[in-house]
């Protein structure tokens, strides 16, 4: 111990017996941040057994906020202690307990960062399990805490204890959630369920849930409760059940306490809580703020899907409606919640659809579909609207289409943001044209049926964004990437046909450095083909597709579908088709130019902010990805050349070029 740090101690100890003395002696803020910078590794480990206990008595008998205290205890001397090095310091459970309901949030959170150190073993979850108080208040603060400060961290505290103590094998257990967790487990640490029952087997825990959060039967609220305390807290359990959900699907969906259940709205042994969550919490009618919030959570049980393991055969949920669904997606269904998210978006005239609602819901709406699209491509290829009359992709196609046209109509120049959000997530294969239809159809363009072929290039930067996305044919975990690759290269090249300038219109944007945001969207896209993931299409011998697949045409179909001459051949690759006949020249002349700047305004090339050098780092990944993709020979050779000049062609000296302004 250095002899600064054993004149801080002599000081600090000093302080303390003062205000053990006088507790309303206000705390030495910079001393003890003073002492707590002075303090090393070993210094915390040699003054832990009888400086920490001073520290830790003092709590209860202060009158004033004990932040600086807590600040010294959470800084350097909790973080080294095990769970039972911790607790051996405290009073144990009863004074965690009053801690956690201690009116500073400084003391709360000292209290949730000793439960914290339980999550990485389950013998220590199993303790916490046991103090019902404890577990009570961990229950009521994240409910109902009226602080946002310490939220994020009382939300993971609850969700990692509730994983380490689930009574599963790790191989059992979704992957996700361990690796999203923050906190360590022990290997080969089993949980006893032990927290799981004490939250749904415990009736008066469980009933925080409700009581927090609802009215009861007679309208009469368990404990008073503001609209706004109310509305807090249910967002709370939204926020909450999706990770539950991941681990334990059936715990959370089977009832519990029928008679408390039924007071809030529930079928007695027919619903838990999350039917109470999902159905009867939230009055989606009148409080249109809360339905968006609850759009949320259904979104974020699409993406939770619920455990893969086999569930206990005394306790099944629905049947499955598909091969590519989901134990979450059947429930949404079952329940009729998955066709009321998608109606604000699908069916924004509806009567049931007032103005408000589509105002605010609209993009919720388009969120939910965007998730359903991104984690079950399948599914949504094959599902049909409400009313079974048609199919699901198609519907949505002709709402994209006709928003798209009023947009322009009305003299906008970009489609709104829900429009895109669900074009950029349907899969490829619901956005080709009708080959099939093309070859005995002469009346109209099969592509007026697909969405991607009314955004124009000459608009909006989301646009050219969201054609890069669908163009590169990038896959989920879901799709089928063969199949999507197909697609991609089918849309792209067929967009290329019908926009025969589409290259000389984006090389002209992705010049325009005045118009920074268009221009990097401009080299994007071009970016998006050259790294495109494409698949040949299926010759006429061999196309036997499944029913999903059936849309996607075979090399001559497509061929035969194009209008233009431009395209001598059908290429293969995105590099192909930048460095086709009618599109080389216009690329080579852009990649091999120098970068673009402004003269006479203030900035150098080097100004990370500037447009132009924004743009110009832009323009020069781009030429990387076409060098390391052209196959060998005197193009390679040039772009090398290129390249080895850097982003400013060479001149990288501070004043060889002067950038523009932020724009």
């Amino acid at each position: 111990m250095t002899d600064s740090v054993s004149a801080l101690l002599d000081r600090v100890r000093t302080h303390l017996s003062s205000v053990e003395q006088n507790p309303q002696e206000p705390l030495d803020r910079a001393l003890l941040e003073r002492f707590a910078d002075f303090l090393t590794a070993p210094d915390v480990a040699r003054l832990t057994p009888s400086l920490l206990p001073q520290l830790l008595s003092l709590l209860p008998l202060l009158q004033q906020d004990p932040d600086p205290l807590c600040t010294l205890i959470l800084s350097k001397f909790l973080p080294p202690l095990s769970f039972k090095d911790a607790l051996s310091y405290t009073a144990g459970p009863t004074s965690l307990a009053d801690a956690l309901r201690a009116p500073f949030p400084s003391t709360q959170l000292l209290a949730i960062e000793v439960v914290k150190k339980a999550a990485s073993n389950a013998g220590d979850t199993a303790v916490v399990a046991g103090w019902k108080d404890v577990v009570s208040e961990l229950i009521s603060a994240f409910l109902l805490a009226d602080t946002a400060v310490s939220l994020p961290i009382r939300r993971e505290v609850l969700e990692s204890l509730l994983i380490t103590d689930h009574a599963e094998d790790d191989d059992l257990r979704p992957d996700t959630i361990i690796k999203a967790s923050n906190f360590a487990r022990s290997p080969g640490s089993h949980g006893q369920g032990l927290l799981w029952r004490r939250l749904f087997e415990d009736r008066d825990i469980y009933s925080l849930f409700f009581t927090s959060t609802g009215l009861g039967a007679s309208g009469s609220r368990d404990r008073p409760r503001t609209k706004n305390e109310r509305t807090v807290a249910q967002s709370r359990v939204l926020d909450l059940l999706p990770t539950l959900v991941k681990v334990d699907f059936n715990m959370i969906r089977i009832s519990h306490f029928p008679d408390v259940e039924s007071t809030y709205g529930l079928k007695g042994r027919e619903e838990g809580l999350l039917d109470y969550a999902a159905i009867h919490m939230v009055d989606f009618k009148e409080d249109v703020l809360m339905h968006m919030v609850l759009l949320d959570f259904f979104v974020a049980l699409l993406e939770a899907r619920g455990p893969t393991r086999a569930l206990p055969p005394s306790i099944v949920p629905p049947p499955p409606i598909g091969k590519h669904s989901s134990l979450t997606l059947d429930y949404l269904i079952s329940k009729g919640l998955h066709a009321r998210a998608m109606m604000y978006f699908l069916y924004p005239n509806s009567p049931q659809v007032g103005p408000l609602d589509r105002s605010l819901l609209t993009g919720g709406s388009a969120n939910y579909i965007a998730a359903y699209a991104r984690n079950y491509p399948h599914h949504i290829l094959a599902a049909k609207t409400a009313d079974g009359e048609s199919v699901l992709t198609h519907q949505l196609n002709a709402r994209m289409i006709q928003r798209i046209g009023q947009f322009r109509s009305d003299g906008h120049h970009e489609a709104s943001f829900p429009e895109l959000v669900v074009l950029a997530a349907l899969p490829r294969l619901a956005l080709l044209p009708d080959f099939e239809t093309a070859r005995w159809r002469a009346t109209s363009d099969p592509v007026s049926t697909s969405p991607v072929f009314h955004l124009p290039l000459s608009s909006s930067p989301k646009h050219l964004d969201t054609l890069g996305q669908i163009f590169q044919g990038l896959t989920g975990p879901h799709s089928d990437p063969s199949s999507e690759a197909m697609a991609a290269r089918a849309l792209c090249i067929v967009y290329y046909d019908r926009y025969p300038d589409m290259i000389d219109q984006l090389v002209l944007a992705a010049k325009t450095i005045a118009l920074k945001e268009r221009a990097l969207a401009a080299i994007g896209l071009l970016s998006a083909i050259s790294k495109a993931r494409w698949a040949p299409l299926p010759t006429a011998s061999s196309h036997e597709l499944s029913d999903a697949n059936s849309r996607i045409p075979t090399e001559d179909n497509l061929r035969s579908f194009l209008r233009s001459t431009h395209l001598t051949s059908l290429p293969s690759t995105g590099i192909e088709l930048l460095l086709s006949p009618s599109a080389e020249s216009s690329v080579m002349q852009y990649l091999m130019s120098p970068p673009q700047t402004f003269s006479n305004l203030v900035g150098g090339t080097g100004d990370a902010e500037s447009a132009a050098y924004k743009v110009a780092v832009a323009k020069f990944q781009l030429l990387v990805d076409v060098r390391e993709r052209v196959p060998d020979g005197s193009i390679k050779d040039l772009l090398a050349t290129a390249a080895a000049r850097g982003p400013w062609g060479g001149a990288g000296a501070v004043g060889g070029h002067v950038a523009t302004m932020e724009m």
